[in-house]
């Protein structure tokens, strides 16, 4: 991995950044895995490790932990947000993210809604493979097992 993936060109700024960020009447807490110093006037990306299988290009665009860890550096930690990738471990691979101001928005208007819900007590099934893994598919009417 190190002699893949590292480069002398890596700036890190902090590692392992935790946030704590009020979104409505809820916070949101996380950390994010490196901010990395990649411009001359205070511009950073965000790298998110990921193990595992690579997540797929339509994956990649559906997912919004990137565009809201980017909405949280730039409101939390007052940083400058202007890159965002995932870096698979066991495969080595890079992949970009877009943390558009469209996409943030997006991930914004997606918490909200999803805080909203868990408030509101509105949860809806997903039932499928994951049943298998469950520890309620015994209870659970929706299980498909």
């Amino acid at each position: 991995y190190f002699t893949k993936m590292y480069s002398e060109e890596q700036n890190p700024l902090k590692l392992e950044e935790s946030f704590s960020v009020h979104f409505g009447n809820s916070t949101f807490s996380g950390k994010i895995d490196r901010i990395d110093i990649v411009g001359n006037n205070g511009e950073v990306c965000i790298v998110d490790y990921k193990t595992g299988k690579v997540k797929s290009d339509a994956n990649i665009k559906k997912d919004l932990q990137l565009p809201l860890y980017a909405v949280f550096a730039q409101e939390k930690l007052g940083l400058n947000v202007v890159g965002a990738k995932y870096i698979f471990v066991e495969s080595m691979e890079e992949i970009e993210v877009d943390i558009s101001q469209k996409r943030k928005n997006l991930a914004k208007e997606k918490l909200l809604e999803a805080i909203d819900n868990i408030q509101n007590r509105r949860f809806t099934a997903t039932p499928g493979f994951v049943c298998n893994f469950c520890d309620y598919n015994s209870v659970c009417e929706f299980a498909e097992i």
